[in-house]
């Protein structure tokens, strides 16, 4: 595969995975995580600020009625929040939102989250 193009046609050959978005209150987020949705590739669990997420959403025209919502204003819980939708088995793939990549790099390395999600 060469191509973006190539990747997308590949990934709708496969089982639509779930993407957990920590920090999803970003319009580019909300647009791709939808492109996703609509491609048949992926669906998203947005982890944020609900009230936010649903302002960008509107002024985007994008609808949020096929995606889970978990409301945390907090951005290092949310972003804490994402991470265990992947050790839950809840998700499948982690995508930043707008968050500084230090907290979202440590809520990924922090190992209580790992051993956690063991217990």
């Amino acid at each position: 595969m060469k191509t973006v193009n190539e990747i997308i046609e590949r990934a709708k050959t496969l089982k639509p995975k779930k993407i957990a978005v920590a920090v999803a209150q970003d319009s580019e987020v909300l647009s791709a995580v939808e492109k996703a949705r609509m491609a048949g590739i992926a669906g998203a669990i947005l982890v944020g600020s609900r009230g936010k997420i649903e302002e960008i959403a509107e002024k985007s025209s994008i609808s949020l009625t096929e995606f889970e919502i978990i409301d945390i204003e907090d951005v290092k819980e949310a972003c804490a929040k994402a991470v265990s939708l992947i050790t839950e088995g809840r998700a499948h793939i982690l995508m930043k939102g707008i968050i500084d990549t230090s907290i979202f790099l440590k809520a990924v390395l922090n190992p209580e989250s790992y051993r956690l999600s063991k217990l």
